[in-house]
């Protein structure tokens, strides 16, 4: 894997983090950032990269669980830094700041500190799986490529429990599935309607993809997106396209 195409990859969700706004009244400070920077990491430096994108990712989960209501009691604040002081700990921090300086998104300073740069992409990763974070299956964990060396992707399917259950309930309303193809896409359509109605689409289904480097130190991520699930329990690309109501 080049580095150009990490570099791509990082500037696509660097975009994202300012487009979205960096104003987070939950991020830290640079003082803070080098507290957390000297977390232990919870695993040995010969820890496999799936071991390593799971031990991050259930980390992230913790931090979306303590943060999605507020970080308002001293409780939940302490379990958002325990938390965020494990996805420093499993972090490329290096490399995450030399991309920051490299990519250089407007609102950022010219000279921004590596605590900086790390923390702002650090807790970007928690909001960028956010919806997905806590559905994820980690039975279906795969890294690609399958003879990986110095860099690999790890990958995990995931969905949002709230869309799926809003989607389960939206499949009980309607009719038994047909049994011919035109019928099942109709039903289909009727489903993605309804879906969209109550905020969300199908599939539900994503895929979590981790970036991983090996270091001295042991595999450390570098980024962190989505992308199309590979098993989808509903597809829609054979879908006609919507015909307009009106003339």
């Amino acid at each position: 894997m080049h580095r150009s195409k990490h570099l791509v990859l990082f500037a696509v969700a660097l975009s994202g983090i300012l487009i979205c706004g960096c104003d987070d009244k939950r991020r830290h400070s640079a003082s803070a950032g080098l507290a957390l920077s000297k977390t232990p990491c919870s695993l040995p430096a010969d820890a496999p990269p799936g071991a390593v994108a799971e031990s991050l990712a259930r980390a992230i989960a913790a931090a979306q669980a303590a943060r999605a209501d507020g970080l308002g009691s001293p409780e939940r604040k302490a379990d958002y830094d325990k938390a965020l002081g494990q996805i420093w700990s499993f972090a490329d921090r290096s490399d995450i700041y030399e991309n920051v300086r490299r990519v250089h998104g407007v609102g950022i300073p010219v000279d921004v500190s590596e605590d900086a740069a790390c923390t702002l992409i650090i807790e970007s990763w928690i909001s960028e799986v956010a919806h997905y974070i806590a559905g994820v299956n980690y039975d279906t964990r795969r890294i690609t490529p399958e003879q990986y060396q110095a860099d690999c992707i790890v990958h995990f399917e995931a969905e949002s429990p709230s869309d799926k259950a809003e989607l389960a309930s939206i499949e009980s309303s309607l009719p038994a599935p047909a049994t011919d193809k035109d019928g099942t896409t109709a039903r289909l359509a009727t489903i993605r309607d309804r879906a969209v109605e109550e905020g969300f689409n199908i599939p539900v289904e994503t895929s979590i993809d981790i970036t991983l480097k090996k270091k001295d130190d042991g595999w450390r991520a570098v980024n962190i997106g989505l992308s199309m699930a590979l098993n989808r329990s509903r597809t829609v690309t054979s879908m006609p396209a919507k015909k307009p109501t009106g003339t």
